[in-house]
């Protein structure tokens, strides 16, 4: 597993967990069939967590980003080195009245829901500034 996250709601009364697996071992796993999948992962996850993350698990989801034809193969945009910060803030600048805000436009948790609330935050005010600033003239 690349990495995973607890992913557990507040209340505490179920544990989930949020892994990913990325590159060739995931194009390798999707290759098998679910159940194979399911007895791989939690396999992974009683040598990290103990016996119980696999003899506890009750629910398995899994989501094969390379198969999506719009995604290209992950949940978030890649950029190879220097792209981002080279041309980051270009890709942030709105462009006339047009303003980009997402995930993959954040200045801090690029990728994630954070990233994207940040993101949204950030456009929203740039938004209301540029709306009372039109207002006053």
């Amino acid at each position: 597993l690349s990495n995973c996250f607890d992913n557990s709601p507040y209340s505490g009364k179920k544990g989930v967990l949020l892994c990913f697996l990325e590159g060739d071992c995931s194009v390798k796993l999707m290759e098998k069939s679910h159940d194979e999948r399911v007895q791989i992962v939690t396999s992974w996850l009683s040598q990290a967590l103990g016996e119980e993350a696999k003899e506890e698990a009750i629910e398995y989801l899994d989501f094969n980003w390379a198969a999506q034809e719009h995604i290209g193969g992950a949940y978030s945009s890649y950029f190879p080195p220097g792209v981002w910060t080279q041309y980051g803030h270009a890709l942030r600048s709105s462009f006339g009245r047009i303003y980009w805000a997402g995930a993959d436009y954040a200045l801090d948790g690029f990728g994630y829901i954070n990233g994207a609330i940040e993101s949204a935050e950030r456009v929203v005010g740039e938004i209301g500034k540029r709306v009372v600033s039109e207002n006053s003239h």
